[in-house]
């Protein structure tokens, strides 16, 4: 769960300031939200609330499935593994040395877009409710970061683990996207959250590579104290 949390911090100025800024400033045309604190705050409960269910979808699979075949083991190492390879290739790709993920869903990017400008150019939406139904769209936009939030979800196997790793992950990403506007034109510019961002997935990249690895018998698990490590 603090696995999804620290994603949520790092990956939220290392990626996400760069491609919600333009999410941010089509929202901004709703005056509902820009200008009432109680939008913004709905705008982003809708944002973490599709990140929950989400998370709850991911993990009641990964549940459904484990228990089902009866084969839940080997499916969590199996996930973690999954878990691992996604993270090294997010971190690559933050780094700008492979194709960003998004780019495997430009069609959908394009429709959700669409969308989004319709729904923000529409009278009809300025009201508070409204803040909370835009939240959540922006909540299902196409993300590398959230994909990989999705993979740890998918690793908890539960549904509530699920929903609760998704929440933390949203609410990680909650202090740079709340400050998007000051930081948009600051961590741009600079390599360092970009670089920490990638440095901390090839860590959980590692860690969740042991864990599966460890689940399968392969190599020994790591506790330190009652803290397992993998």
């Amino acid at each position: 769960m603090l696995v999804a949390f620290l994603l949520g911090i790092t990956g939220s100025l290392g990626h996400c300031v760069g491609m919600c800024a333009p999410v941010a400033i089509l929202l901004s045309r709703r005056a509902v939200v820009s200008q009432s604190r109680a939008a913004l705050a709905l705008l982003h409960l809708g944002r973490i609330s599709s990140y929950i269910v989400l998370g709850v979808l991911a993990g009641g699979v990964s549940q459904v499935v484990g228990l089902k075949t009866g084969l839940f083991t080997q499916l969590q190492g199996a996930l973690a593994l999954l878990a691992a390879g996604a993270a090294f290739y997010i971190a690559i790709t933050i780094l700008g040395w492979t194709p960003s993920p998004e780019k495997l869903l430009a069609g959908w990017v394009q429709r959700w877009g669409k969308t989004m400008r319709a729904l923000t150019a529409s009278p009809l939406l300025s009201s508070l409710p409204a803040a909370y139904g835009l939240g959540l769209l922006w909540g299902v936009l196409p993300c590398g970061m959230v994909m990989w939030a999705i993979f740890t979800a998918f690793t908890s196997g539960s549904l509530w683990g699920g929903a609760l790793s998704m929440a933390l992950f949203g609410l990680g990403t909650l202090p740079a996207l709340l400050a998007l506007r000051w930081l948009a034109g600051r961590t741009l510019r600079l390599a360092w959250p970009r670089y920490a961002s990638a440095l901390l997935l090839a860590l959980f990249g590692a860690q969740f590579t042991l864990r599966g690895l460890s689940v399968w018998g392969v190599v020994n698990h790591m506790v330190i104290g009652e803290v397992m490590l993998w």
